[in-house]
């Protein structure tokens, strides 16, 4: 069945690059509609359907828009974290209504989101999720950074994946490992909470390039070398774990809950996206 919320239900905070005030409104939506997002900012409310072909190419984060004659006419920027928790939550059909040109950074994890969906809950709707099973290995990057899949095994009934972290250059991260089933109970207590980081070193060059001025240790895990600045961890893992976060918010743009077993190296967004591209090319060929 597909489903949608019962109730529209709404969130405030700041963007976590551009910094503006923002009100995110999460609404009902029709069969068959699938996840849109609307900028109510803007006098004519332009309408973005959540699709790997509206993907914009900005670094460290997910954006979609809309573009005609090279120019982006409507854009939406750090998308993935609400992605995550819509298909966390099973939501087929949602139009969100956001009042500026990015997402909120909230606690930088999906949590807040899984919980206001939970707040108001969610209804059936008639029609069928799009369900696929993966019929061939996929792999995209290098030797170095790679994502790829296999076919399930007969037994499979969800998606697992394998992630691989390895920051040798931070030693409070280090190296990290965390494997999960693509499971509503999984993906909203083990993945969901897992928040966005960064090294100090990191976060001082995006604040010095006049981003991310707003942004506290409380929207962004900060690793100093020696520990998490002003913060605990939720998880030993939880890097590998936000890395599955948006793999997981990244592959629901393709609109399906694919079956398959994936293994992530040092993956980011341009390898999710990269991948669900291949897998959405090889079930075009299976129905040609």
């Amino acid at each position: 069945m597909q489903k949608t919320l019962n109730k529209p239900v709404s969130l405030e905070g700041f963007g976590f690059w551009r910094c503006d005030d923002v009100v995110v409104t999460l609404t009902p939506a029709d069969p068959d509609t699938g996840v849109v997002f609307i900028r109510d900012d803007i006098p004519s409310a332009p309408k973005i359907p959540a699709r790997l072909e509206n993907r914009m190419t900005v670094e460290r984060r997910t954006s979609l828009g809309i573009q005609n004659d090279g120019k982006t006419i409507v854009q939406v920027d750090m998308v993935e974290h609400l992605m995550a928790a819509l298909f966390a939550a099973g939501i087929t059909n949602c139009c969100v209504r956001v009042n500026s040109q990015e997402l909120p950074a909230l606690d930088g994890s999906a949590l807040p989101y899984v919980d206001a969906i939970n707040s108001v809950g969610t209804v059936e709707q008639p029609g069928e999720r799009k369900r696929i099973r993966v019929t061939q290995s996929i792999r995209v990057g290098t030797d170095k950074s790679y994502l790829e899949v296999e076919p399930p095994k007969p037994e499979d009934l969800t998606s697992t994946i394998c992630y691989e972290l390895d920051y040798p250059h931070c030693s409070d991260i280090g190296k990290q490992v965390f494997s999960a089933e693509f499971v509503p109970d999984v993906l909203q207590k083990e993945i969901a909470p897992a928040r966005t980081f960064a090294t100090q070193d990191e976060a001082k060059v995006l604040q010095s390039a006049g981003l991310c001025q707003r942004v506290s240790p409380q929207n962004c895990l900060v690793f100093t070398g020696t520990g998490v600045l002003e913060n605990q961890l939720r998880f030993p893992n939880e890097c590998a774990r936000h890395k599955v976060l948006d793999f997981t918010g990244d592959l629901y743009l393709g609109g399906i809950e694919w079956t398959g077993r994936f293994h992530g190296v040092g993956s980011g967004h341009a390898l999710n996206c990269q991948l669900l591209e291949k897998l959405l090319q090889s079930v075009t060929r299976r129905q040609e």
